[in-house]
């Protein structure tokens, strides 16, 4: 098997605007909407992140980047107000749990819910994939 260049390609403006995602990994029933992990808005938001950071300590310290913490804060606000938009297939307690930002950023935040964050996450990386790639990984599974 020979990878097709053009698999590798990203629709840009599925990553800007975002689009439903089924099938997330461990989570069955799940969809969600979300737009690209590497969309312009996440992108802008961790790098103002890490920007805020540096202003705020010695050059010294800044020059080798901002810790773990900041740039996991900076990921955990992009996915909270940019990159999650919606689900369904959600519940809590055996009730289906509406999208609501409130909620959101409370199960994007939480360690304890890393799985969820993590299927996010992933979710987010396959927006924008071809059709024929996204049939090559369900193969490769």
């Amino acid at each position: 098997m020979t990878l097709e260049i053009a698999d590798c390609r990203i629709d840009l403006a599925a990553e800007r605007d975002g689009e439903w995602i089924d099938n997330v990994p461990d989570m069955p029933g799940l969809s969600l909407l979300v737009r690209g992990l590497e969309c312009e808005a996440a992108r802008s938001l961790r790098a103002r992140r890490a920007a805020t950071w540096a202003r705020q300590v010695p050059d010294s310290i800044a020059r080798d980047g901002p810790p773990a913490s900041v740039s996991d804060r900076a990921l955990t606000d992009s996915l909270i107000h940019i990159i999650l938009r919606d689900w369904r297939g959600l519940a809590e307690d055996g009730v289906p749990l509406a999208y609501a930002p409130e909620t959101a950023s409370r199960l994007l935040a939480d360690p304890s819910y890393r799985t969820f964050r993590i299927g996010v996450i992933w979710a987010a990386a396959q927006v924008g994939r071809t059709p024929a790639w996204r049939a090559r990984q369900g193969e490769a599974a």
